[in-house]
């Protein structure tokens, strides 16, 4: 069996016992999984950047020779992914806002506010800069900065307790980042 005769199942939390009722031999399963995990990035590197995260470890994996090692790798791959995508469901958002709930975690002083208070948060964001957004908006300067005001204001009124104005300005300016890339 050469690689495109296998299947290609979509990723979902059932996406491992599919495979696994399908037989395949090792490599057979690792190519499977592989594409399956490709393909289900491909399509989601677009709006969430923690797919870009995920791409760069699956060509990693990829680098290894030993099939057993492989196959665990892309076998907690996949579960990341399922997790990565229940999260946002869970959470009642939208893979975007979810992406933008990612920016505000991995920051170290935001680590203590409550979860639900953040997705509060990013859905008023977004709804706030979806309108201001289309495509080249940030090609206008008079927008760019209408857009950058309005982030640096939305987040100094909810974050000025608990953020200085160097991290507020960081904070700012990786979310008008984010917003670009994702939203040009």
């Amino acid at each position: 069996m050469c690689e495109k005769d296998l299947p290609l199942i979509e990723i979902d939390k059932d996406y491992l016992q599919k495979v696994d009722s399908h037989k395949f031999t090792k490599p057979q399963k690792a190519m499977e999984i592989a594409e399956a995990a490709r393909n289900h990035i491909r399509i989601n590197v677009e709006t969430n950047p923690i797919y870009e995260t995920l791409s760069h470890r699956l060509e990693r994996i990829l680098k290894i020779k030993e099939i057993e090692q492989q196959l665990e790798e892309l076998e907690g791959l996949v579960k990341e992914i399922v997790e990565v995508d229940e999260k946002a469901q869970k959470l009642g958002i939208s893979k975007e806002e979810y992406a933008l709930l990612n920016v505000f975690s991995t920051k170290n002083y935001l680590s203590d506010r409550d979860e639900n208070d953040l997705t509060t948060f990013v859905k008023e964001l977004d709804r706030k800069m979806k309108p201001m957004l289309f495509p080249g908006w940030w090609r206008k300067v008079k927008m760019a900065n209408e857009v950058e005001q309005t982030l640096f204001e939305m987040c100094y009124r909810k974050f000025e307790s608990d953020i200085d104005v160097k991290q507020l300005s960081s904070l700012t300016e990786e979310l008008m980042n984010f917003i670009i890339k994702y939203n040009p």
